[in-house]
């Protein structure tokens, strides 16, 4: 897991991105126990991805599902959820102004 943390957080080219999510929530089917403790990082990652403007609309639109598909450990880590989707909209508010 820490390999692939690793491998999200150098990723610039979206074929990456995508290829390394896509094993990450692989594993993260089969062993979600051992994603608790990658789940704040992943989650600011993909969070990055999502609000890139200068992404393609097919890349933001897969970064969403990712977040979404993660619900558990939205659920299982509750405050940090609630202070990161609180960041998220007063980037978005920024944003639209």
């Amino acid at each position: 897991m820490r390999q692939l943390q690793v491998a999200l957080e150098t990723a610039v080219m979206p074929d990456v991105f995508t290829a390394t999510v896509d094993l990450l929530l692989q594993i993260v089917k089969i062993q979600p126990k051992c994603f608790n403790t990658h789940f704040r990082d992943t989650v600011d990652i993909l969070v990055g991805w999502h609000i890139d403007s200068t992404q393609r609309e097919s890349l933001i639109v897969y970064a969403a599902a990712a977040l979404t598909s993660l619900q558990q450990f939205w659920v299982g880590d509750l405050s940090f959820s609630v202070t990161l989707l609180g960041q998220f909209l007063e980037d978005m508010e920024a944003y639209s102004e």
